[in-house]
């Protein structure tokens, strides 16, 4: 059977080779397209039938291997593409965040370069005012100073004769006292240093006017303060008064309940201690009557210790009631085993001789 030599397939390769830059399907044609063509230079007489079938089968995987990597690869240019469409969606949103920013910052300027626009409208026309109103004024005033150089020298007069006249004043007093002012320099100096005086004592009376205004007030506000400090301690004395009242009330509750529970315990003692001699005064009554029968095996030939523990004595006094009920079944099943006229007379005797003593 001849052999089959795997040779190169250099159509193969270039199918390969286009197909990584094609899209899948198209990739999956031309690599099958080219293994058909390779398939069909291969001369079929020289190939047994599995010969050819193998080499079917060998075209086949590498059409699969072939597809295979074509996919891979479109699986990454899918990926990239997507990463970069993601790079560019993100890139996009700066872009326009920015350009929002770049507009709404060119519109804020436009709003300030209108609104300087109009402060420099406004303040040109006060300045020409200002300006029209400084010419009036000047106007005025030189108008004012020609009309003033009279009554100007009128006052200048007036002044002058008044301060004569203060001159005149001052020389008079300087002759009713030669002593004490040599010129009118001296009067002058007396007058300044008084005047001085007077105003720190003025100052001086001031603050200390304020001070006691100050004093008063803090003096108020200190008795102010003490009166309300002692509506407090009233208030809380009253209802600490309260509570002292409220508490004395319930420990008169408390003793009046501790009375009563002082009666009722003595009671309750009184009525167990007539208990407990009823049960000794049976009990002696059952081992002296029936000497016979022992059920007070823990009592015989012992004294009994008088306890002054309450819970002691009722335990005796349970111990006794059990020794009394068995004397009493015994004593029945006596009685009962006896003849009926037997029982009937030594019950009648029995009652005639011993009475049963009453319990006291």
């Amino acid at each position: 059977m001849p052999t089959c030599t795997r040779r190169e397939a250099p159509i193969l390769v270039q199918a390969v080779s286009r197909a990584n830059t094609c899209p899948p399907s198209t990739a999956f044609h031309l690599i099958a397209i080219a293994v058909m063509s390779e398939s069909k230079s291969l001369p079929l007489e020289e190939i047994s039938p599995a010969t050819q079938l193998l080499e079917k089968r060998r075209m086949m995987y590498e059409i699969q291997e072939a597809f295979e990597h074509a996919k891979e690869e479109e699986r990454k240019r899918e990926k990239e593409f997507k990463e970069k469409e993601r790079n560019l969606r993100a890139k996009d949103l700066v872009v326009q965040e920015k350009l929002i920013t770049y507009n709404q910052f060119l519109q804020d300027n436009e709003a300030k370069r209108i609104k300087a626009n109009r402060k420099y409208e406004f303040e040109a026309k006060e300045r020409e005012a200002k300006n029209a109103k400084i010419e009036e004024l000047k106007r005025e005033i030189a108008a004012l100073q020609k009309k003033s150089t009279l009554q100007e020298r009128e006052v200048m007069k007036s002044t002058l004769y008044t301060v004569r006249k203060y001159e005149e004043f001052l020389e008079q007093v300087r002759e009713k006292y030669p002593d004490e002012f040599t010129d009118i320099g001296d009067i002058l100096t007396r007058y300044s240093t008084l005047r001085n005086s007077y105003t720190e004592l003025t100052e001086r009376r001031r603050k200390l006017e304020e001070e006691n205004e100050g004093l008063k007030r803090r003096k108020d506000e200190l008795d102010k303060q003490s009166k309300e400090n002692i509506l407090e301690l009233n208030i809380s004395i009253s209802h600490l008064q309260k509570k002292q009242d409220e508490a004395e009330a319930e420990r008169m509750n408390l003793q009046k309940n501790v009375e009563q529970e002082g009666y009722l315990t003595s009671g309750k003692q009184l009525e167990m201690g007539n208990m407990i001699s009823t049960i000794d005064n049976i009990f002696d009554r059952c081992r002296n009557a029936l000497g016979k029968i022992v059920h007070d095996y823990k009592y015989r030939g012992k004294p009994e210790a008088a306890s002054a523990d309450v819970h002691e004595k009722v335990e005796v006094a349970k111990d006794k009631l059990k020794v009394i009920k068995a004397y009493i079944r015994d004593l029945r099943a006596v009685v009962q085993s006896r003849p009926k006229d037997a029982r009937a007379e030594a019950t009648g005797m029995k009652t005639k001789t011993r009475p049963l003593r009453q319990n006291p």
